[in-house]
C-alpha cells in the first residue's frame, strides 16, 4: 500500500497559530497533513499577487501595488519588503543578485537581490511582459512590439528590436526566455525567433501555419506557447501545431505534428508534453516523437488552470477551489480534496514541495514528506 504525505503550510506571515487536519484522496492512496500558519497580514492589502518567484529557500513576490518581498521558506518570515511606488501589471524577475521589474506607467526597475533600488530607467512604453535577466544584461518585451536588452551594470541600451503590430493579436502563455546565449521570443506576425544576445541578431525564425477558414478570424493563428528542455525547443501554435527543434543541432526539426484543437497550457517534463485544450481536455504525449499516451476528458465541464508534475503525480486545480491528482505516465485519477481557497495555481520550488497561490491572497507551502 503506497502512502503520501503531504504538509500544507498556509502562508500569511506575521503571526501564528497552528492546527493539524488530515486529507484524504481515495481514502488509502493520499494523506495530507495540513499546518496552518495565519494572521491577518494578506487581509489588510487590497492588492493581489501578481507573480511569484522561488530561488533556493527563498520566496520573492509582488503585489500590483508595487509592493516586492522576500520570504525565508523554511521559517515563514519576511526578510524584507519595499514599494516601488508605482503599479505592477505584469511581475518580477529574480536572477542571481537582481531583482527587475516593469512598471504600469514605463519604468524599468532594478533592484539588489535585499530589495534596494539601483536604477530605474523610463523605456517609453508600458509592458505585461516580465524581464529577464541573463548574465549582464536585462532584456524586456514592451507593449508595442519593442524587443530590448540593457545593460544591468549602467542601464544602457545594448540593442533594439521592432516587431510590426498584427491586427489579431493572441493572448500568449509564454513570451520569451532565454537558453545559454540565446533569446527565444514569439512575435505576433506568427513567429518565433531565435536572436544572439550578444549582438541582437535574429539567427532563426519559424512562421506557424495558417489555418484555412472563410475569414481573417477563422484563420488567425499565432505562436501560443514554447518550452526548452534538454536543448530541445517545444513549440506550440494556438491552433495546435507541435513541433520540436534541436537547438544544438543547427535548429533541425525534430518531429512535427497538427493536433487540430484550440490550446489552452502546455507543461513540459524529460520524458512528457502535457496539453491542455480549451475543453480542458488533458493529452499526454511522448516528448522523443509526439506519440499520444493518454487523454483524461472529465474536466470539460471544468475550468482548470495550469497542472505541475510532481514526483509520479500531475496536481491540477479548477477555479472551485479543488485539487485533483493523476498519475502522470497513465492519466489515471486518484481523486481529489477541497481546499478552502479558490482559483488556486501552482509554482514548483522542487522534487517534494509546490507554492498554492489562491485568489483569497493566501500563500500556501506544500511539502511531499516521504512516500511509503
Amino acid at each position: 500500500m503506497k502512502y503520501i504525505y503531504i504538509l500544507l503550510i498556509s502562508c500569511c506571515l506575521m503571526s501564528c497559530s497552528l492546527h493539524n487536519k488530515i486529507y484524504h484522496i481515495n481514502d488509502k492512496e493520499f494523506f495530507i497533513k495540513k499546518t496552518i500558519i495565519n494572521n491577518h497580514f494578506f487581509n489588510k492589502i487590497s492588492s493581489s499577487i501578481i507573480s511569484i518567484i522561488i530561488q533556493k529557500d527563498y520566496l520573492y513576490y509582488a503585489y500590483n501595488n508595487g509592493q516586492i518581498s522576500k520570504l525565508n521558506i523554511k521559517l515563514g518570515k519576511i526578510c524584507w519588503t519595499n514599494n516601488i511606488n508605482h503599479q505592477l501589471i505584469s511581475g518580477i524577475c529574480v536572477k542571481d543578485n537582481y531583482i527587475a521589474t516593469i512598471t504600469k506607467d514605463g519604468y524599468l526597475f532594478i533592484l539588489d537581490i535585499n530589495g534596494k533600488i539601483i536604477w530605474k530607467k523610463n523605456i517609453n512604453s508600458s509592458s505585461n511582459y516580465i524581464p529577464i535577466i541573463h548574465n549582464d544584461l536585462v532584456i524586456i518585451r514592451t507593449d508595442n512590439n519593442k524587443l530590448k536588452a540593457f545593460s544591468i551594470i549602467n542601464k544602457k541600451l545594448i540593442w533594439n528590436i521592432y516587431s510590426p503590430l498584427f491586427d489579431f493579436n493572441i493572448k500568449e502563455e509564454t513570451y520569451f526566455c532565454c537558453h545559454n546565449d540565446l533569446l527565444i521570443a514569439s512575435i505576433p506576425d506568427k513567429k518565433i525567433i531565435i536572436i544572439d544576445l550578444k549582438h541582437g541578431n535574429t539567427i532563426w525564425d519559424y512562421s506557424v501555419p495558417v489555418k484555412e477558414g472563410y475569414d481573417d478570424i477563422e484563420r488567425i493563428n499565432n505562436v501560443y506557447s514554447f518550452h526548452v528542455i534538454n536543448n530541445i525547443l517545444y513549440i506550440v501554435s494556438y491552433n495546435g501545431d507541435l513541433l520540436a527543434i534541436d537547438l544544438i543541432n543547427q535548429f533541425k526539426k525534430i518531429w512535427h505534428n497538427s493536433l487540430n484543437l484550440t490550446i489552452k497550457h502546455l507543461l513540459v517534463e524529460n520524458k512528457n508534453l502535457y496539453i491542455t485544450d480549451q475543453n480542458n481536455i488533458i493529452r499526454c504525449f511522448n516528448s522523443n516523437n509526439c506519440e499520444l499516451l493518454w487523454k483524461y476528458e472529465n474536466f470539460c465541464n471544468k475550468n482548470i488552470n495550469k497542472p505541475i508534475c510532481i514526483k509520479n503525480y500531475l496536481l491540477v486545480s479548477d477555479n472551485k477551489g479543488y485539487i485533483y491528482l493523476l498519475n502522470k505516465y497513465s492519466g489515471t485519477m486518484y481523486g481529489n480534496i477541497k481546499l478552502n481557497h479558490y482559483n488556486n495555481s501552482f509554482t514548483l520550488i522542487n522534487d517534494n514541495s509546490f507554492i498554492i497561490n489562491s485568489n483569497n491572497r493566501k500563500l500556501s507551502l506544500v511539502e511531499i514528506k516521504n512516500f511509503l
